[in-house]
């Protein structure tokens, strides 16, 4: 009776641990699906201009938290064969491109399971136009990016 009492109670503990870690591995997937929705909120969001902003410096960043995680875009010059400056006729450009870093800080659980040595952030990257002009022959269809 002792016996099979402990081979119940061992097997009870087993089941347990089972569900914990799908509980465990399915908030996980619900941080990680919440902080890719930020992230990519946050990359097609419209560049702010104004002064101080990326279009007269080599690098900007921003930051700030939006549904609990927090965010963090970073600004870097693209570094291209060509000169960006102006044009094949020498009249200045009014779109750069920039280097975009988006990342998102997943909030923090315990690792005892699954993530276990995973940096807990989403990152993201792309090249977007910045506007370092606002001339007067800035054709329609160059809208902002």
């Amino acid at each position: 009776m002792l016996v099979a009492f402990l081979v119940l109670a061992f097997g009870t503990l087993a089941i347990q641990h089972a569900v914990m870690a799908s509980v465990d591995g399915t908030r996980r997937a619900g941080d990680r699906l919440r902080a890719e929705r930020v992230a990519r909120s946050l990359i097609t969001a419209p560049i702010p201009l104004g002064p101080g902003s990326m279009a007269g410096s080599d690098q900007a960043s921003q930051s700030g938290v939006m549904e609990g995680f927090a965010w963090s875009i970073r600004y870097e010059p693209l570094r291209l064969p060509f000169p960006t400056g102006a044009d094949a006729s020498g009249k200045p450009v009014d779109w750069v491109p920039r280097r975009m870093i988006v990342t998102v800080r997943l909030l923090p659980r315990s690792r005892s399971f699954l993530g276990a040595g995973r940096d807990p952030v989403v990152n993201l990257e792309t090249i977007r136009l910045v506007r370092v002009s606002a001339s007067d022959s800035a054709r329609p269809e160059e809208g902002p990016p």
